[in-house]
């Protein structure tokens, strides 16, 4: 994120978890404002603790983003990550839905960093939950992002940077 502004940013991260990237994110790039986005209440409570330090700059949401109005409360973003959690919808098919909720909160000249498991050696075995690294690029295009890139590819992850024209 660093090298893509040359200012603080507002982040969303979609299926935050524990927090435990929001901790390094926010440490690193010292961000204006970071949300939490996760599906479970319980999640959000314990990244709250481990984030409480921060807590002047976080915000916590609760909700399933396969909901179409699901980020409908939240503002625009400058970034927008997601680290394995596409594959937690258990259809590859439902990946575009997802990634045209996350271009909604997107701000123009924006950035998305999505990072997950890829069907296929050595990623997993299932190819109805899990996108290759072709289908995920096809799903980030088909939603509407450009510039897309492949930043990284290790041991069955990869980490996709698009952007919001």
């Amino acid at each position: 994120l660093k090298t893509l502004f040359d200012h603080p940013i507002s982040i969303l991260e979609v299926g935050s978890g524990p927090g435990h990237l929001a901790e390094v994110i926010i440490r690193e790039n010292r961000p204006s404002t970071y949300t939490l986005f996760d599906l479970s209440l319980a999640m959000n409570h314990i990244a709250s603790k481990r984030l409480s330090k921060y807590d002047s700059r976080i915000l916590y949401k609760t909700g399933s983003f396969l909901d179409s109005n699901c980020f409908s409360e939240l503002r625009r973003y400058d970034a927008v990550v997601c680290m394995q959690s596409i594959h937690e919808v258990k259809d590859k098919q439902l990946a575009r839905d997802v990634y045209r909720n996350i271009k909604k909160v997107i701000k123009p000249g924006g950035y998305f960093l999505v990072c997950d498991v890829v069907f296929g050696e050595p990623g997993m075995k299932d190819s109805s939950m899990f996108m290759t690294v072709n289908e995920q690029k096809e799903a980030l295009e088909s939603s509407g992002f450009s510039s897309l890139a492949l930043v990284s590819e290790y041991e069955g992850l990869t980490l996709y940077s698009a952007q919001v024209k």
